[in-house]
Order: C-alpha cells, then structure tokens, then sequence
C-alpha cells in the first residue's frame, strides 16, 4: 500500500496592513519572512477577475504568472530556504508527501488565490500535485473553538442536497450521475447514499442531517461569497452564512460540507469569517469545501467525480487533502487552460485529512480489483544500454547538491563586501537551475522510450555546465568569506 501519511508545511501569515509577518514551521525548524501582497493591489484585482472568468478562461501563461508571482512573494530568504530544504526530502523519498497548511489572517491577503501557487523553478501548479496538497486553516483559538474528530466510522453516510435551481443553469441530474459513477463498485457497508431534492429550507436541510446522521453535506446550489440558494415560503431564498452555521452546530454528525456552489468560498468582504467556509468551521466542523470563483457546470461535473473516485478508492482511501489535490490535478490535466482546479477551497482544522480508514482486507480487495481492470500494458522493445556519454550520476549529484547547500549557507559574509549579496543571488539562481535540470534528467529516464538520445545527451551535458558554473560560484563565496575572516579587526 502507499504510504498516505504526510508531513505537514506550515505558513502562517499575520498582521493588520503590509509588510505582513509570515512564519514557516517544517520538520521542527522555523522561518520567518514578510509578504507584501492583498486582493486590494491593482495588480490583484486585474488577475482575480481574469482568474474568476469562467467564460473566458485565463490560459496557462497568465494562471503560472499569478502562481509564481505568489511564489516568489512568499519564498524569500529563510521561508525560501526551508522550503527548499523540504521540497529534497519529498525528492529524495526522505517523506511521502508535503501538506502546505496555510493560515491566513488578513482578509485582505486571504482573498488571495493561493490554490494557484505556482512553482516557476519546477512548472507547475502545486496544489494540483498530488505530493503537496494545499489546504487552508483557521486556528485562532479565540475566533475558532475546538473541531470535532475528523475521522468517522464505516459505512460512511453522505447527504446529497440538490434545491430546485429557479434558474434551471445547474445540470443536477449530471453530478448525481457523476457521483454514482464514481462510487460504482463501494457497497453499503462502506458507504450510504441521502438524497434530499426539491423546495426545501435550512431547517429542513437541519432536519435531514439529523434523521441521517450523515458525515458527509454535499450541496449543488446557487451561492454568494455570504450564503447559499435554498427555499422559504416557496421562493428562491438566499440563506446566509451566519445561518448555515447555526445549522451545523446543531448536526454534530457533520465532518466534511462540500458546498459546489460558485463564490461561496469567497471572501465576502474585510471581515474576517465573513466566507461560508470559515463560518462553517466556527461551527466545528473539521473540514469545509468550498468555490471561491464561479465554477463551469461541467467543471463542477468533473470534480464532483474525480474526487469522489479518488476519496474511495486507492491509494490513499478517506484522505481528503490528498483525493483533492488529485482532483486538481485530473481538472488541470484535461484543461490547463482553466482556473476550475484552483476553484475549491479546502479548510482543514485538523491534524490529518483522514475521514476514515478502510480495514485492511477491504483495501487490498480493493487494490486487486483496480490491478485487475486496468488495461494491458502495451508490449515494447526493451531500450538498450546507455553509453557512458548518455549516464549520469543522479545519486551523487543530488548529494552534491545538498552538501553545496549546506556549505554556502554555512559561510559568514563579508560585512562590507557589496559582492556579496550579488555573488548570492546568482549562486542561488545557478543552483535551483541545476536542482531543476536533474528532476528533468529523472523524468526523462522513466520515459527514456520515448526520449532521443541526442536529448539525453544534450541534457547531460547542460546538466554537468550547470554544476561547474556553481561549483565556480561556491568557490567565490568561499573566498570573500576566508578574506572577511582573515581580515585585521578594525578599530
């Protein structure tokens, strides 16, 4: 089985206007940094509104635009180092998986669309990669009392809630196939299935999670950054956030709400907990769902089943963090193009994503049955034997590379040397260019079939250049650093 255990990387942001504090906890270490950025920027405003335009998608230049500039606005000096010091242990297999826990504290920087973190060293999105799930959480103790247990006991019982849409937009009918689909092959004794459909109000809603004791609120709604599309008297009735809250305080059997209704993870406005999500886990649950932008019907089709098919299935069953960062990633693979992957909002208050655990026996039932229906392997000529000019050394440059490190972030700079800090920043560059080239060297290698050797050859090559030009710095820094040591003391 995989190994679905993760180690958590926490970002904590505070304060009241910019440079706002930010403080990294990883692995029992801690960084401390600031970041500049809110929603109120022009800059931000621009690129929400593009990224939320569900009619005219964004593109992938533009969402890896607004990701990296995220990135790098949060990955400086200590926070950076850290993280890189985590992103090798994920590399070199040290730990399974990095769970980015983000708390944000200003509203203003919260609105922020941090599901679109995009790495700009490694290309890609990382909350759609399913070894960095990102999630949100709220643990101000005085804003946020105490969540109930995350994990439930088996069969799981899920309530679907479906209102009449006035508007007729939302294909229901498509998602309750999708969702069907997807929990095929689970039998009752893992899982039971709610439905609750037509004009109905919160206090009906109140009443179903009550008569089915259900872990699971799963809504397909309307909904605003303040609340949710439901009934009341006949009529469409949007039912505000404060609401749904005191709704949920009173089913105490809810553990995870997800809320496929546009905008209603969205900030409502610059109180804090003002979004459906936040308020919903004021009300104890452990974990919320949630859109931040308008959504496409069939976008909100396809996550509904691929979350759900991961969620139940291997290789990580009843981890919630993990079934939608591969969710994201499915969403991100078949449209780039679009924003839908970084839509949902995941707010997790717990210490792990775990809804449940499947028993042993099941899960490798389980596996056995996903072994046996995948399709066949399609028969290849087995490749030949690299040449020595097409090998590398992928074990001791990636020693390499971590002993590099470790030495030039142990140097003491100079106190008066203007070099210095230039001589940094380009080995920096030089070595994540480097750190770059070999984890491309590595997915070239497992798809060395379909890779010319000309390729191979020619990645070698820049690979080994790269290093020489930061073995050249390294020995700058080394040498600025021995002359500050050397050096008289002054008076």
């Amino acid at each position: 089985m995989s190994d679905c255990h993760f180690t958590d990387f926490d970002i904590t942001i505070r304060g009241e206007t910019p440079p706002f504090s930010v403080t990294c906890s990883y692995a029992g270490r801690d960084a401390e940094g600031a970041f500049h950025s809110t929603a109120e920027d022009h800059y931000w405003r621009a690129r929400l509104d593009m990224l939320g335009d569900m009619d005219n998608p964004p593109g992938q230049a533009l969402i890896a635009e607004a990701g990296s500039e995220l990135f790098e606005g949060l990955m400086q000096d200590e926070i950076r180092d850290l993280w890189i010091r985590a992103r090798g242990a994920l590399e070199q297999g040290a730990v399974a998986g990095l769970r980015l826990r983000l708390a944000v504290r200003p509203p203003s920087v919260a609105a922020l669309p941090w599901e679109g973190l995009y790495d700009p060293h490694r290309g890609l999105p990382l909350a759609a990669d399913a070894r960095t799930p990102l999630v949100r959480a709220e643990r101000l103790y005085r804003q946020v009392g105490p969540s109930r247990p995350l994990e439930a006991e088996l069969p799981l019982k899920l309530l679907l809630a479906v209102p009449d849409d006035p508007s007729g937009a939302i294909d229901a009918a498509a998602e309750i196939d999708a969702m069907q689909r997807a929990l095929a092959d689970i039998g009752p004794e893992l899982l039971t299935i709610s439905l609750l459909q037509g004009r109905f109000d919160v206090l009906d809603l109140r009443e179903a999670l009550t008569a089915t004791q259900a872990d699971i609120l799963h809504v397909i709604a309307h909904g605003q950054p303040d609340g949710i599309l439901l009934w009341q008297d006949g009529e469409p009735r949007l039912v505000q956030a404060t609401a749904l809250r005191m709704t949920l305080q009173r089913t105490p059997a809810v553990k995870l709400a997800l809320l496929n209704a546009c905008l209603a993870g969205q900030q409502a406005d610059e109180t804090a907990f003002s979004a459906v999500g936040p308020q919903l886990l004021q009300a104890g649950l452990p974990a919320v769902i949630a859109m931040q932008f308008e959504i496409a019907d069939e976008d909100a089709v396809a996550l509904t089943r691929h979350l759900y098919a991961e969620l139940l299935h291997p290789p990580c069953p009843g981890s919630i963090d993990i079934a939608l960062a591969n969710a994201r990633s499915s969403l991100y693979a078949l449209d780039p193009d679009s924003f839908a992957f970084g839509a949902p909002i995941l707010w997790l208050n717990a210490s792990h994503g775990n809804i449940f655990t499947l028993p042993a026996h099941v899960q490798r039932s389980m596996e056995r049955h996903r072994r046996t229906s995948a399709p066949p392997r399609v028969q290849t000529t087995p490749p030949k034997s690299p040449s020595a000019e097409e090998t590398l050394d992928e074990a001791a440059l990636s020693q390499w590379l971590n002993q590099n490190e470790a030495e030039v972030n142990g140097l003491h700079p100079p106190s008066d040397s203007a070099s210095w800090p230039i001589l940094r920043q380009d080995w920096r560059r030089q070595w994540e260019a480097l750190e770059g080239s070999l984890l491309q060297w590595r997915g070239m290698m497992a798809n060395s079939r379909n890779v010319t050797t000309d390729e191979v050859t020619t990645k070698r090559a820049e690979i080994l250049k790269a290093q020489t030009e930061a073995a050249k710095l390294t020995e700058k820094l080394r040498q600025l650093a021995a002359s500050a040591a050397d050096a008289p003391p002054t008076d």
